[in-house]
């Protein structure tokens, strides 16, 4: 089953998530980027959700591949200028897991 995007509720939410935090601008546009290249693993049509997925299971793996690929970077960039950004966004990483993980 499917159902149909609602485009400006995602970029609604997004924005009132980020507001007096960031620009959102950013993310909306690569996310609506990959939704639309990505889509064919689980939909036909980039404008179609699929139904009767765990999304918060969905979310928590994809924050531990993002965990994984920041403590990788920081392992090996240990120096760079943005080790102190890249280390920040793993901090934002373990709350949001901790925040899908409560019950």
């Amino acid at each position: 089953m499917t159902r149909p995007r609602n485009i400006n509720y995602e970029r609604e939410a997004t924005r009132e998530a980020a507001r007096g935090v960031c620009d959102p601008s950013p993310l909306i546009e690569f996310s609506e980027a990959r939704a639309s290249c990505l889509s064919g693993e689980y939909v036909t049509d980039p404008m179609l959700v699929a139904q009767g997925r765990d999304r918060v299971r969905d979310a928590k793996e994809e924050l531990s591949d993002c965990r994984n690929h920041l403590v990788w970077w920081l392992e090996e960039n240990h120096g760079d200028e943005k080790a102190q950004d890249a280390f920040f966004a793993l901090r934002h990483i373990l709350l949001a897991y901790d925040l899908l993980c409560r019950e």
